[in-house]
């Protein structure tokens, strides 16, 4: 397995970000010793801290992607990835795992590139569909997302996921039809208009039926684009990995909300490119300031936590060996 950690460098008011720190800690300790048990001193591991801005996750995440797939499609090493982000947030008390990425830029200062977007979407198409990642989807993956706004949207969906891959249940506001394409104006802007009324008309009646659609059924040859409300879920069994920490004594949380700011832009983006790949996971991880967990907790924290991803893979592994064996 490889595991690629990041944190973040300082930012705005934040002359010392804990992550940077706890990053370089890691590294330090994964040159001279395995962090892990004797049973995972071939996992493969490298840490990176980043800039603070969408552009530098943007290029990273994209350099990641190549290296690997490089790999998978010349070398044949079809390993398990894991994706391991920790950033700070100032008003944490406690450590907090983050369950969901939202694809929603909203940044309540400027990145370290200048950037300051409102409310703008960090991913245009959803990544099942994308031309970019198209090519490498081996399996039907999944994306979650939901979504309000129906005039930008083709096709809108409630969230669900179980172990290897992200759901989504969608409903349908109509596919392409090939042959309206060839028609001539008035016709087409006066059918256009009695479909819209009928679809109008009919719409409640069928937003039940519809959204238990399943998007494997749906035609890859038409992009789905992605709302800005979009969100999607880790792989990870979030609230057993937080009981497992809590076990071993740690203050820690399960999160549904990463905030909007370059933590999440990371964090979805992430998602979004394991997405394609069933045994590539990612997750991300809100560590308190200093003053209120010293670096030698954080970096033992992290240890633990490395621990019991591993251990929760083994364990997935083993239900997958039981229920194909059943």
């Amino acid at each position: 397995m490889k595991i690629i950690i990041s944190g973040f460098s300082s930012f705005f008011d934040v002359d010392t970000n804990p992550s940077e720190l706890l990053v370089a800690s890691l590294h330090q300790n994964f040159k001279k010793s395995s962090i892990c048990e004797n049973k995972y001193k071939f996992v493969d591991v490298e840490c990176k801290v980043l800039h603070v801005s969408g552009k530098a996750t943007d290029e990273w995440l994209q350099i990641k992607q190549n290296i690997l797939e490089d790999s998978i499609l010349n070398k044949g090493n079809n390993e398990e990835v894991f994706f391991l982000h920790f950033g700070v947030s100032t008003l944490a008390n406690k450590f907090n795992v983050e369950r969901f990425g939202y694809n929603c830029a909203n940044f309540r200062v400027p990145d370290e590139c200048g950037w300051t977007p409102f409310n703008e979407s960090i991913m245009a198409w959803s990544p099942l569909f994308s031309p970019k990642m198209k090519a490498s989807v081996e399996e039907s993956p999944v994306v979650s997302f939901t979504t309000n706004d129906e005039k930008h949207s083709s096709y809108v969906g409630q969230t669900s996921s179980d172990k290897n891959h992200c759901h989504v249940r969608v409903q349908s506001e109509g596919k392409w039809d090939e042959r309206e394409m060839h028609k001539d104006g008035e016709e087409e802007e006066e059918e256009e208009e009695e479909e819209e009324e009928e679809e109008e008309e009919e719409e409640e009646g069928k937003v039940e039926n519809e959204r238990e659609s399943n998007l494997e059924s749906l035609d890859p040859d038409h992009l789905i684009r992605m709302p800005v409300n979009a969100r999607l879920e880790s792989k990870v069994d979030v609230s057993q990995l937080v009981l497992d920490l809590k076990s071993k004594g740690f203050q820690v949380r399960e999160s549904s909300d990463p905030g909007r700011f370059v933590c999440n832009y990371l964090y979805f983006s992430s998602l979004a490119l394991c997405c394609s790949r069933p045994n590539w996971r990612s997750l991300f991880v809100h560590i308190p300031v200093l003053e209120v967990s010293p670096l030698e907790e954080q970096v033992s924290f992290a240890k633990e936590l490395i621990g019991c991803i591993l251990k929760g893979v083994d364990r997935e592994k083993a239900e997958s060996r039981r229920e194909r064996s059943a």
